[in-house]
């Protein structure tokens, strides 16, 4: 209803679980191997959907290669929200993730991974203008315009890992800090309070 969390309970817990299994999985399939960093510009590939127009078009890439030279996997951070279907998009899709993670397995084999950057508000293909092979603009919403938009990053990423060195460091780390931020928004206020937004609210830093 309107009043109630559309949120599948039981489909998180099962998500949760798999993420959990598939992590296993892969610490028994730990292999010796080396990483390789890339860092690009993806100019003309990234709008600012809200005023002020501010564009942050770094992407990042991370490849992991083995003993033999193989591809075991690639992660791209790029900060472009997958939303290059559009606002009246209704079909469960990856967006243009799908055809950059495609592009990138086939040309560097392995798996590949893509992580979302800081997409403040709001990084996004939405309003660029993409010409396609015959110089005539890519249609706008469509998966044709998905499929420019995630090939166009992947083939950055690839440049940017032939370019790019291998790691002085081995070790992954990872870091986190809270950070809280005031909620001016009424009616999240109440829609927390009602439970159709599901999220703990905090008050100088404590829970409210």
């Amino acid at each position: 209803g309107q009043f109630s969390s559309g949120v599948a309970a039981r489909y998180l817990e099962r998500v949760v679980a798999a993420i959990a299994d598939a992590a296993a999985d892969a610490l028994g399939r730990l292999v010796p191997a080396r990483l390789v960093l890339g860092k690009t510009r993806t100019p003309g590939l990234i709008e600012d959907g809200r005023l002020p127009r501010v564009i942050d078009d770094a992407l990042f890439a991370l490849r992991a290669v083995d003993e033999k030279g193989a591809t075991l996997g690639t992660l791209v951070n790029w900060s472009s929200h997958p939303e290059a279907l559009g606002g009246k998009n209704t079909l469960v899709s990856s967006d243009f993730p799908h055809f950059l993670r495609a592009r990138m397995e086939e040309r560097l084999g392995g798996t590949s991974v893509f992580v979302v950057g800081s997409i403040g508000g709001l990084m996004t293909p939405l309003g660029l203008k993409l010409a396609g092979p015959g110089g005539a603009e890519v249609p706008k919403d469509s998966f044709a315009f998905a499929q420019a938009v995630g090939e166009r990053a992947a083939d950055a990423a690839i440049a940017a890992l032939e370019a790019g060195r291998p790691a002085a460091s081995h070790a992954l780390e990872h870091r986190r800090a809270p950070l809280f931020v005031p909620l001016e928004n009424r009616l999240f206020r109440l829609a927390a309070f009602l439970g159709v937004i599901d999220r703990p609210l905090f008050s100088g830093g404590k829970p409210a």
